[in-house]
């Protein structure tokens, strides 16, 4: 098992940035550990979302942490090592992030919530490099399973059996992946007229298979 990760910057007033995730398991939500010497800053989930990290090839974009310091810690020239929670496998060795400013939203608004919100998606594109979790998917349970499973992760619904047969061939012959059924099916009427959250690969309410407790 290969877990790779990295602490990118301490953000005043008081965050650790960065990402880890499980080469052998990208959606597995890995729990790290800040530490500045014998001092553990810091720990938390790294299962937040980044288009950067998708660009990067890094755990399919879900693997970011921002972890809240303790008031009043003087960290921004301190060497600092990322730790998996629990093993101790040091994930990253110690060093100095780069340090930058950042400002707290004034009020926590709906939009802000959802955004910071790691059990849902903001956008479909947020699996755009989720593909192999879906072939991992269909492997597994076949190509009319992920049909249906599509269906009741979109609009809630049981998809007929002749619109399973016949999307099911379309994956097949490949004139349609698996994420642009997605996208077909959020265009469906249905769903504009009563959008509804989806759940985030690393929870435990994504069907395909991706995320480990």
């Amino acid at each position: 098992m290969a877990i790779r990760g990295y602490i990118d910057a301490v953000a005043s007033p008081g965050y650790v940035e960065g990402w880890a995730y499980d080469e052998a398991n990208e959606l597995r939500p890995l729990r790290v550990e800040v530490w500045h010497g014998e001092t553990m800053l810091t720990e938390g989930l790294a299962n937040l979302f980044r288009h950067d990290l998708i660009v990067s090839g890094y755990g399919a974009g879900w693997c970011a942490f921002c972890l809240k310091l303790a008031p009043g810690s003087q960290i921004q020239t301190a060497a600092l090592t990322l730790f998996e929670a629990g093993s101790g496998h040091i994930i990253a060795p110690p060093h100095i992030p780069r340090h930058y400013e950042r400002e707290d939203p004034p009020a926590r608004d709906l939009y802000a919530l959802t955004v910071s919100d790691p059990t849902s998606l903001t956008s479909l594109t947020q699996l755009a490099a989720c593909g192999p979790v879906f072939a991992g998917y269909i492997a597994q349970h076949g190509y009319a399973a992920f049909v249906r499973a599509a269906w009741a992760y979109v609009l809630a619904q049981r998809a007929m059996p002749d619109i399973i047969a016949s999307t099911a061939e379309e994956l097949r012959a490949g004139r349609l992946t698996p994420l642009g059924l997605l996208e077909t099916l959020a265009q469906r009427p249905e769903f504009a007229a009563q959008p509804r959250p989806l759940a985030a690969p690393r929870t435990a309410a994504f069907p395909f298979g991706g995320a480990v407790p």
